[in-house]
């Protein structure tokens, strides 16, 4: 019986050498059992990359944004909270002990859509909750990495932040304009 399997298996790399399919070096284990009991083994392999996940604010295509209702001067509204707290996930496939940091790029000024006057981010911080508790009225610092939450090994964090403008006289009335880009990142 294996002789036929064996003529059998090499008629058929033949046949798909002549129409042009490809053939694999490698060659399955098989075994023919007549009468009784036969066994094979396969190999398995799973390869998992490094993986990391990172999602702020709504679900969907659209940019959040957080806005700001200065509704009086410093001395009766020193700060003012914005208007949405943004949901953050963060996820992470890394090795037991790697470092995950969530780092934020404040260093773009806001900039006054009618004035042009420059606003840096600096006025505004922002504080965590859940798996970000950690985050406690964290000013932004104007700079292209500043980190915001770090933690080690594998695993999904969820919570919320909740932003805060620190009211000042030293802005002129406009709306400000700006964007901080946060990023994931393991060594």
């Amino acid at each position: 019986m294996k002789k036929v399997c064996k003529f059998l298996g090499g008629l058929l790399i033949s046949l798909m050498l002549v129409l042009g399919v490809g053939v694999s070096s490698a060659w399955a284990e098989s075994n023919v059992g007549i009468n009784s009991n036969t066994a094979v083994h396969l190999d398995f392999q799973v390869r998992i990359p490094q993986i990391l996940y990172l999602h702020i604010g709504d679900v969907g295509a659209t940019i959040d944004q957080v806005s700001f209702n200065v509704t009086d001067v410093p001395e009766n509204q020193p700060t003012v909270t914005g208007n949405i707290t943004p949901d953050i996930d963060v996820g992470a496939i890394v090795a037991n002990s790697a470092g995950i940091i969530l780092s934020a790029d404040s260093s773009t000024v806001m900039v006054g859509s009618n004035t042009g006057t420059n606003m840096p981010f600096s006025t505004i911080s922002c504080t965590g909750s859940g798996g970000f508790n950690a985050v406690s009225d964290l000013a932004f610092d104007g700079t292209a990495s500043q980190t915001i939450w770090q933690s080690t090994g594998r695993g999904l964090k969820s919570g919320t932040l909740t932003f805060t403008y620190t009211n000042s006289y030293n802005y002129p009335p406009d709306t400000y304009n700006g964007q901080v880009i946060y990023t994931l990142s393991s060594p």
